[in-house]
């Protein structure tokens, strides 16, 4: 944000400061291999094409190599940065390796292992007792280690949602679980909810 062209740092440091102080719980939700800006600063860091051309997904957006040590680098001075401006957790969203056959993967370790590596290098260093590392993702598939803070999961229909609340608990232990929605629906409480603000 410090260097964003569309956000005043000033601004968004004063509002960061009253959302604090008004005892709210801040929690940043941020692409993490999905990152134009990075990958055009750092080619070598993005998914490549046999012509050695950086992949993109249908919106035309450069993703990163979850396997490579710059990213890592990056991903984990977000939340020294976060932690140091008083959030209480990130989320991170675009946490998956795309499925796609044009990509060139060269690497020892298979994709599912990388983001799962990923997942919990980040959870294991950053996750404390007054910061959490939390992963968005639309299905309990996801790795999420032990030591992450949540799962935030979207697109949930809400006759599922005390399955898979209870699914969750058994598989990662009790309170992991966060439904992000705009529905009304009250089995979406069988977990914690977040809400838009226009829901």
């Amino acid at each position: 944000a410090s260097t964003s062209d569309s956000i005043d740092p000033a601004a968004m440091d004063e509002l960061i400061s009253y959302l604090r102080t008004s005892g709210m719980y801040l929690v940043a939700r941020l692409p993490a291999f999905r990152d134009n800006a990075f990958a055009l600063e750092h080619p070598a860091c993005g998914l490549a094409l046999s012509s050695g051309a950086l992949w993109t997904d249908e919106s035309h957006c450069y993703w990163l190599d979850p396997g490579n040590e710059t990213v890592m680098a990056n991903l984990a001075q977000i939340c020294r940065e976060l932690t140091e401006r008083g959030f209480d957790e990130v989320a991170f969203t675009d946490f998956y390796f795309p499925d796609s056959g044009s990509i060139v993967y060269n690497s020892t370790m298979s994709k599912s292992d990388s983001i799962k590596s990923a997942a919990k290098r980040l959870a294991d260093t950053f996750t404390t007792d007054a910061f959490k590392v939390s992963f968005c993702a639309d299905s309990l598939d996801f790795p999420l280690p032990s030591s992450a803070g949540h799962l935030f999961l979207s697109g949930v229909d809400p006759e599922q949602a005390g399955t898979l609340a209870k699914t969750a608990e058994s598989a990662f232990g009790e309170g992991k679980l966060v439904f992000l929605t705009d529905s009304r629906d009250t089995r979406l409480e069988a977990a914690s909810v977040i809400r838009g603000l226009d829901s």
